[in-house]
């Protein structure tokens, strides 16, 4: 089985389940629920104890929930058909130059690190509330 069927067929367990990612946050114990959504895209990953965790809540083999411990290869840029994404992309577009100007005049030169950040999704009433904490990372000059 391929990655991305091995990753679909995880987050069908997960779903004919009906385990929320807070609840396999929260069963895991060591990472939080966006990550843990973005490991079962393929986009992040989990250890081997956290990936046996996850076969045993899911009721998938080890085997099958080893693949969540792959190094992520993040070549599958959004589809902009995907209206979610699409909005986030479009928020990027209209926010992005003003943020990147607010964060040079925060910080200096440099950009915020997708590798060391955390990212998490809130319910607020009728609002989402999405938190980027990245670290700054300032350029080197060689």
């Amino acid at each position: 089985m391929d990655r991305s069927t091995a990753l679909e067929t995880i987050r069908a367990a997960r779903s004919n389940r009906g385990i929320t990612y807070d609840d396999l946050a929260k069963k895991i114990g060591t990472k939080d629920a966006t990550y843990l959504a973005a490991a079962l895209h393929g986009q992040h990953r989990l250890n081997a104890d956290e990936a046996k965790k996850l076969a045993e809540i899911l009721g998938v083999s080890v085997e099958l929930a080893n693949v969540t411990t792959a190094m992520p290869l993040r070549t599958d840029f959004p589809l902009t058909t995907d209206p979610f994404k699409y909005r986030l992309l479009e928020l990027v577009g209209v926010y992005g130059d003003a943020l990147r100007e607010r964060c040079q005049e925060l910080f200096g030169d440099g950009i915020l690190s997708a590798i060391d950040c955390v990212v998490k999704l809130e319910k607020k009433g009728e609002r989402g509330l999405i938190t980027i904490d990245a670290k700054f990372l300032h350029y080197k000059e060689f």
